[in-house]
Order: structure tokens, then C-alpha cells, then sequence
């Protein structure tokens, strides 16, 4: 904040930093009221953000679900917090695929060029915008599909990760930007302990009961599974930890949503049992 408006002007400030426009913009915007206020303005839109959306997902007895694990994962609030930039970028994800899913592409995309706008590492994105848009086409299961044979590629062969990071690294703007945060696997202290297999149980139910899920919860669940195919990479790179505040926001609706047998199809299942 402080480096940003030490310039005199929006153009200098992006020209000799390199942050991203929108994120130069807001905190030149914002200059007169201080970096506190910065703090409570994007503080205030990722919270209003994330309680739209659970009030608008989740039937009010399953909403504390959504809004304990937002506030328990340290992930999502805490996370938020200490990376404001990051996580006002990621909110405006988690809004813009939630668009696209109501077949609001026009708000959807305008949301979109906004989070890039504030943090590029959003981009991330655009393959499942786009795959939420041409649905008739690309229908969520092909998304688990091809997710589950690049995992499956991941475990067989690890390499593909030195592969794809120095891919990255021939390119002199990623590596000057992001370059301290990609580790070789030696230095790398990542486990697969008890919490990363909790995270793969955790998906269980989205894949038992997949054909009974509406639309929006078999998307909410493919985005998980994103965070599942991350995790090999991690020993790879530091900077994969961060692309978890991506896919974790659809945890907050999924899960809740899933408890809840009466949001979704899958009471059908249960019905049919009887």
C-alpha cells in the first residue's frame, strides 16, 4: 500500500512495481483513508461475499456448516487476512464460477477480468469458467475424468512436475514474480499425513451419490477434487499451498449442502432404498 502510493500517479506506480491494475488502483483509490481502511474494504467484500453466497446455497439449519468452516479453515479466513490481495482475488473467483453456473456469463466474465485484475495467479480459473459456460458440451463428469487420470499420471510419475515448473520458469515474469516460491523436492517439507487423507475421504460422498447431485453441487465437487490433485505437487512448489485458497471456497457450500439430503437428489437415493 505504502510502495504503491509512494508514486505520484496510478501509471508510475504499475509501470515500476508490476502489480497487477486493479489492486494499484484500489490502493491508490483508497490513499486518503489509509491502509486500515484498505483492510476493512476488502475484508468487508470477501466476507459479504462468502455469506451471500452460503445464505443464497444453504438452507438456514445447515448454514452455521459453511460458516464454521470458512472461519476454522486457515486456509479461507486466516489466510485471507494475511493476503489480502490474494484472497480478494479469489473471492471474486469463487463469485464469478458461481455466476457462470446461474447462466450469468456477462456478470460472470465481468467478475472474472476483475479478479485477474487484482492478482493474475486467478487465470487459474478460466478453464472451469468455460467449462461451466459450454456445459451442454463439457459436462462436469468429463472434468472428474480427466481430473482423476491426471492424478493417477501424478502418482505414476512425478516428474511431470519438474516438467510443468520449468515450464514455468522459462518464463522470465513468473520466475521474477514467483520464482522464490518454487522449491526443488529435497527442500520441500510437505507431508501426506493424516490431514491430506482426510481431505481425499472427505470426497467420498460427492462420488458415491455424484448422479443424484444437481448441477451446481457436482461442480462445487469437481473444484474440490482440484485441491486432491494438488496436493503431489505441493512437494513441488510452496506456491501450490497458496492455489488451495482457489478451490477451498466451494467447501463452504458443498459440504453443508450435502448434509443437507433435501438441497440435492440424493433423497431420492434414500427414498428408493426404503
Amino acid at each position: 500500500f505504502k510502495k504503491v502510493n509512494s508514486y505520484p500517479n496510478f501509471y508510475s506506480a504499475y509501470y515500476n512495481l508490476g502489480v497487477e491494475p486493479g489492486w494499484v488502483l484500489l490502493s491508490r483509490l483508497l490513499k486518503p483513508f489509509g491502509f486500515q481502511m484498505q483492510i476493512f474494504i476488502v475484508g468487508f467484500l470477501i466476507y459479504f461475499i462468502y455469506y451471500t453466497l452460503i445464505d443464497r446455497y444453504v438452507t438456514r439449519p445447515y448454514r452455521w456448516i459453511g460458516i464454521a468452516l470458512f472461519l476454522l479453515n486457515a486456509k479461507l479466513f486466516l489466510l485471507n487476512l494475511s493476503m489480502l490481495r490474494q484472497g480478494l482475488a479469489g473471492t471474486f473467483l469463487f463469485y464469478s464460477i458461481i455466476l457462470s453456473i446461474e447462466n450469468k456469463n456477462i456478470k460472470s466474465v465481468i467478475l472474472f477480468l476483475l479478479a485477474i485484475s487484482v492478482h493474475t495467479s486467478a487465470f487459474i480459473g478460466v478453464p472451469f469458467i468455460m467449462a461451466i459456460i459450454l456445459q451442454k458440451i463439457i459436462k462436469p463428469e468429463y472434468l472428474i475424468y480427466v481430473s482423476v487420470l491426471i492424478a493417477i499420471g501424478l502418482f505414476i510419475k512425478p516428474e511431470i512436475g519438474d516438467y510443468f515448473f520449468t515450464f514455468l520458469l522459462d518464463s522470465n515474469e513468473i520466475s521474477g514474480m514467483y520464482g522464490q516460491y518454487i522449491v526443488s523436492q529435497n527442500e520441500s517439507s510437505s507431508g501426506t499425513g493424516i490431514g491430506v487423507m482426510i481431505q481425499y475421504i472427505a470426497i467420498i460422498p460427492s462420488l458415491i451419490y455424484y448422479k443424484y447431485l444437481k448441477i451446481e453441487d457436482k461442480y462445487f465437487a469437481v473444484l474440490y477434487i482440484m485441491i486432491l490433485l494438488l496436493i503431489p505437487l505441493t512437494k513441488y512448489a510452496v506456491m501450490l499451498f497458496r492455489v488451495f485458497s482457489y478451490f477451498l471456497p466451494f467447501t463452504v457450500l458443498l459440504f453443508p449442502r450435502l448434509y443437507d439430503r433435501k438441497m440435492n437428489n440424493i433423497e431420492k437415493k434414500f427414498n428408493k432404498s426404503k
